[in-house]
């Protein structure tokens, strides 16, 4: 729930609104404004609930251009200037995923609150489902969108170690993170290089070269 304001313009093929064509879309025209004030929204796709959201924004055919974004996601401050592409072939079920692109910045990022725990089990229900087939694991990070993005996160902690200082071009790729120019201070010191997290597989992997 929140507040919301339009002032939106669309026209073009939309005959049949529930099965654009390809062609539908590259001939459909949007255009507009409009702003968003305190929105509260849950996604099950999406770990931790937002909460205060608001912003501007402008329609501009399949892309929305987004100014002054700022509220939650869980505890964590989020603030965006950018745009998402390919917005409507992805509400029409015509794409798997929209695209993400601007600059991103991140208060306080507790990863502890985005990664599920393992269940603790007894020693007995261990050796009753010893033979069976463990369950597939739900990514990491939202598969439903990819992003190009220069990263801003004022501090990050995961378990009991704290990064600060966290700036980067971060790419997400189908749930998988490429992390370029990456400089943050951690330990004592400070480190640089590029990393990849590759976390939406059955084995994750960390790969990188920081100096």
């Amino acid at each position: 729930y929140g507040q919301l304001k339009l002032n939106f313009n669309i026209k073009g093929d939309l005959k049949s609104i529930e099965n654009v064509t390809d062609k539908g879309f590259r001939e459909i025209q949007m255009s507009g404004n409009g702003n968003i004030n305190n929105l509260n929204y849950s996604d099950i796709r999406i770990k931790q609930p937002i909460k205060n959201l608001s912003s501007n924004f402008i329609f501009n055919n399949t892309t929305i251009e987004i100014q002054k974004l700022n509220g939650f996601i869980g505890s964590t401050l989020v603030g965006f200037n950018g745009s998402i592409e390919d917005i409507i072939p992805y509400l029409f079920k015509q794409n798997k995923r929209f695209n993400l692109l601007g600059d991103l910045k991140l208060g306080i990022l507790k990863i502890d609150d985005w990664v599920e725990k393992p269940i603790q089990t007894t020693t007995k229900e261990k050796i009753t489902t010893k033979n069976t087939k463990a369950p597939q694991s739900e990514p990491i990070l939202p598969t439903f969108f990819n992003a190009d993005l220069n990263l801003d996160i004022s501090k990050l902690i995961y378990s009991k170690s704290e990064l600060s200082n966290i700036k980067s071009k971060l790419k997400l790729i189908n749930g998988n993170l490429i992390l370029n120019d990456l400089i943050f201070n951690a330990w004592g010191g400070k480190l640089a290089g590029d990393v990849s997290l590759l976390l939406n597989t059955k084995n994750p992997k960390i790969i990188g070269d920081l100096n």
